[in-house]
């Protein structure tokens, strides 16, 4: 019966008595264990997939609601740049101030 670290290594462990080298090989199947970890990233990917949406892209001089801070209502603005990140706009609020936002927390306005 293997020990305990014979269990977590996957092998059989060196000792002071001899033992033949092909003892000492891991049993563990590597290939199978990558297999197995890409079939299960490709299970999460789907699924998380699922809830994602792609936010139409917004330009430069437009009229935007944006959240500042979560529990706050939202507040008027309009773009000033398109960020330096994906997904990032410069936003010029009502009030003067000039914030960076992501797009999750920008809505266009309702053009009539």
């Amino acid at each position: 019966m293997p020990s305990p670290a014979e269990l977590l290594m996957g092998r059989k462990l060196r000792t002071f008595l001899s033992s033949h080298p092909g003892q000492l090989k891991p049993t563990f199947d590597v290939e199978r264990a990558r297999e197995a970890l890409r079939k299960r990233q490709i299970i999460q990917n789907k699924y998380a997939n699922k809830q994602a949406t792609v936010l139409p892209v917004l330009h430069q001089n437009a009229k935007v609601w944006f959240k500042h801070k979560m529990k706050e209502p939202w507040k008027q603005g309009t773009i000033i740049q398109v960020g330096p990140h994906p997904r990032s706009y410069i936003i010029k609020g009502e009030d003067g101030g000039v914030f960076r936002k992501n797009r999750f927390h920008i809505r266009a306005t309702r053009q009539h």
